[in-house]
């Protein structure tokens, strides 16, 4: 290397930056550092998709009614689903309330019970693992176990009986006073056939004679006299005119009021001659004869009848 050369690269070495050059490069360095805008969001927008995804996969709840001709149903902010040929509603989350009073049952898969309505309202609720069924009226079978109404049930959130047709109380009225019949729950077959009678119905007077034999052969004779006696307070000409006058006098034989028998009898068979049960009634005049003490009559009765007479009569005449 010459001197020239020194003195060049010498001079070249200690010579001040061009003005400006070290803000250019300290400006380049400090891009360099921060992240570019994509990067700085990229974090919050892959939360904002997740919320989406999650938000459309969920499934949302919502609130319908049913209607069919023996059934009302409806579901509040609930996650279902329905099958309509087994009528079956499948209840994840949420509340459903039924009214069902003829038809096909209802079924109720809800957390994993089975819940069963034939003639009942009812509210059915899951909440996570809580499982809430509770009969408002009538009953229901959950998992073939009977759960009844309370006497005084709370009312359901959603008042399904409003939305039912008029004569649909009282048809579930006897399809339960059947069912309680067939379980020999008398007392609840004669409430139940209450509620028929006073419905204005066609059975009405169906019903309240059916209340008077329940009660005749299962609960009380002078409950069954008073409501023989409201049947023909309120159905003067009706068609079981002569049935309710029968069942009177047998009503009357069971509280041993003998002249209110014999009176009725005669008057029976005087307004009824052609009815087919005219011995009965004659067998039942005897009867109260001989509580009268008037056995002489009595047997000239039962002799009358023959072969016909009850065998308990004929043992007290003499042959």
């Amino acid at each position: 290397m010459n001197s020239s050369d020194w003195r060049r690269e010498y001079r070249d070495a200690t010579q001040a930056p061009p003005p400006g050059a070290k803000e250019r490069v300290w400006r380049r360095l400090d891009t360099s550092a921060r992240p570019s805008p994509v990067r700085r969001w990229a974090p919050a927008l892959a939360l904002a998709a997740a919320v989406v995804v999650a938000v459309v996969a969920w499934p949302r709840t919502e609130s319908k009614t049913w209607r069919t001709d023996g059934s009302v149903v409806s579901v509040q902010d609930a996650r279902f689903s329905y099958d309509a040929p087994s009528h079956t509603f499948t209840l994840e989350e949420g509340t459903l309330t039924a009214s069902v009073w003829q038809g096909p049952a209802l079924h109720v898969r809800a957390g994993g019970k089975h819940v069963e309505v034939q003639a009942a309202v009812v509210s059915i609720s899951v909440a996570g693992e809580a499982v809430t069924v509770t009969p408002v009226e009538g009953f229901v079978l959950v998992e073939g176990q009977r759960v009844e109404a309370p006497a005084k049930p709370s009312s359901p959130p959603l008042d399904v009986t409003a939305l039912e047709p008029k004569e649909a109380k009282a048809q579930r009225a006897a399809a339960l006073a059947e069912d309680a019949l067939q379980h020999g729950r008398y007392e609840d077959a004669a409430r139940a056939f209450e509620v028929v009678a006073k419905s204005g119905t066609l059975g009405a007077e169906a019903a309240l004679f059916r209340k008077g034999e329940v009660e005749l052969r299962h609960l009380s004779p002078e409950r069954a006299l008073a409501t023989f006696a409201e049947g023909d307070a309120r159905f003067p000409s009706g068609s079981l005119g002569p049935e309710r006058a029968l069942s009177s006098l047998e009503a009357l034989a069971g509280l041993q009021r003998w002249s209110d028998v014999e009176a009725r009898a005669v008057r029976f068979l005087a307004d009824f001659p052609a009815s087919e049960r005219a011995d009965d009634v004659k067998a039942l005049h005897a009867t109260a004869l001989f509580g009268l003490g008037r056995a002489a009559e009595a047997c000239n009765e039962v002799g009358a009848l023959g072969g016909r007479a009850p065998s308990v009569l004929q043992e007290r005449c003499p042959h």
